[in-house]
């Protein structure tokens, strides 16, 4: 077989969980051979990233998950840290570097909110890390439609032969024309852990790919790194983000 992403033949390859691990999933995985150990390598890097320093690493802690050492799920972001509870209790997050910049609506019993950006430098590692799951889940699920499309502009972007810009929305309001990438067990699932795969074939440059994972919401543009998809959802949605930032100037 060849490998899905670089094309080179895939002599050794480990599993390749399509949705991290690290987010709770244990059975949504690539088949064997689908991926060579080289990309497998590479991408984990990206992941990490985005993991850590990202509203992912938050609801990773927040949903309790463990981490393959058997323990609490940590993340920072833009020097808050948050660590999972001890007991890997849902709902119970220890949270340091709390201070007057990231604190507001301070109430009279002493509560108050803590804000905590989207990204810490991790958009476009996150961007990465949703064109490889939307591809891979594609691969595994809906194999007519990876065969439809040309995806070789994400490939090249996440084997580092391109480095520009590639939009990633964070939309509030998801239009009901999405479908389920995922299928029958598989979605049954994912969705025990709180995660949702959901593609829009929109035309052959536009296939948007929507992930969801509790409240954390993305959608990427799986075939072209073009940002004219995005008018309309930010037109309807005021709540919704483009990333990187820069691409607003545009």
């Amino acid at each position: 077989m060849q490998c899905i992403f670089c094309e080179t033949s895939v002599v050794q390859n480990s599993i390749e969980h399509i949705v991290p691990e690290s987010l709770g999933n244990k059975s949504y995985i690539l088949q064997i051979g689908a991926i060579c150990r080289s990309c497998n390598n590479s991408f984990s890097k990206f992941e990490e990233k985005a993991l850590g320093k990202s509203m992912l690493g938050f609801e990773r802690a927040r949903l309790g998950i463990v981490t393959k050492k058997g323990r609490p799920a940590k993340a920072s972001s833009n020097g808050i840290k948050f660590e999972g509870d001890s007991k890997f209790e849902k709902n119970r997050v220890t949270v340091y570097g709390i201070n007057d910049k990231n604190t507001e609506s301070i109430n009279e019993d002493g509560s108050f909110n803590v804000k905590i950006q989207d990204f810490d430098k991790s958009e476009m590692s996150t961007c990465k890390l949703l064109l490889k799951i939307g591809l891979e889940s594609l691969y595994n699920s809906q194999r007519k439609i990876y065969k439809k499309y040309d995806f070789s502009e994400l490939k090249n972007h996440l084997t580092s032969k391109t480095a520009k810009d590639w939009p990633l929305l964070t939309p509030k309001i998801l239009p009901s024309n999405f479908i389920s990438i995922p299928r029958f067990n598989d979605r049954y699932n994912l969705n025990k852990i709180k995660c949702e795969l959901k593609l829009l074939e929109v035309n052959p440059q536009t296939i948007l790919f929507h992930f969801q994972y509790s409240v954390v919401s993305y959608i990427v543009n799986l075939v072209d790194r073009n940002i004219v998809w995005t008018k309309e959802f930010l037109e309807k949605d005021e709540l919704a983000n483009l990333y990187p930032e820069r691409l607003k100037k545009i």
